[in-house]
């Protein structure tokens, strides 16, 4: 089988504060607690945090024809500065994804330290309370099997290939 990764990730301007019966502790000792918070603040505007389990890529092995087929066809159509081609996917088994749009943005998880903890693997159990303040962008809370990043390329008016 395929070799597969956990990612666990922060831009800038992500603070992580893990919490056991009031107690500040660190993340990795979540696990085991009878009630624990997790709490993510964003500090900086359009911050996120990405954690995902068991991250898998499947690739185009055919990327040198496909960019002499564009070539080939000489469509006026194909926008060779704007258009790209999506040469490899990045999957997870398991995502949580949070992204805020203003700072002073926090989101918190409050529940038994096990299913807290479970959100740094990306994962979100629904017995978790949710606490949020300021303007979240965006939440993807445990999907399963989706994807997580996307490798692509463009081909040039010369017919190379332009990986950005």
């Amino acid at each position: 089988s395929a070799k597969t990764i956990d990612i666990r990730f922060e831009t800038q301007g992500v603070r992580t504060f893990a919490f056991r019966a009031g107690a500040k502790i660190d993340p990795s000792e979540l696990k085991g607690a009878k009630e624990a918070k997790l709490r993510f603040e964003f500090t900086k505007e359009d911050s996120f945090v990405l954690n995902a389990t068991q991250c898998r890529g499947k690739r185009m092995t055919n990327v040198a024809s496909v960019a002499r087929d564009i070539m080939a066809t000489r469509s006026t159509k194909w926008r060779f500065y704007k258009w790209y081609i999506v040469s490899r996917v990045y999957s997870a088994r398991q995502m949580v994804f949070l992204a805020n749009r203003t700072k002073d943005a926090s989101i918190e998880f409050v529940g038994s330290g096990t299913h807290v903890g479970n959100v740094l693997a990306g994962h979100v159990d629904a017995s978790l309370h949710i606490r949020k303040s300021g303007s979240m962008g965006l939440e993807i809370l445990g999907k399963e099997g989706g994807p997580v990043a996307m490798e692509v390329f463009r081909v040039n008016k010369g017919g190379v290939i332009v990986i950005d």
